[in-house]
């Protein structure tokens, strides 16, 4: 992927999902996942969480601000839901 490509992307998530109030507060939103560790995560924390990783490995940095959009219509995401799982793999 290139960085003009996640760009793209980036944009495609932040007017589709992010500042879409019809997907942060819909029904699919609402659906909770709980991770082994006890941590939860609804379909925005994950989109957000996999984003900043495809950030990180496209360009060696985290986007994180897609909270910042979710803010924009109200609502809430976390970005970093995987981390723990991840750190877990490195042992």
């Amino acid at each position: 992927m290139t960085q003009l490509q996640l760009q793209k992307l980036t944009q495609l998530l932040v007017e589709k999902i992010f500042r879409n109030d019809n997907f942060m507060y819909s029904a699919l939103n609402d659906i909770i996942i709980t991770f082994d560790d006890g941590t939860d995560a609804n379909a925005a924390d994950i989109i957000a969480s996999l984003h900043n990783l495809l950030c990180e490995a496209v360009t060696g940095n985290r986007y994180d601000y897609m909270f910042h959009w979710a803010n924009k219509c109200g609502s809430w995401c976390e970005d970093d839901v995987f981390d723990d799982f991840l750190k877990e793999l490195e042992k």
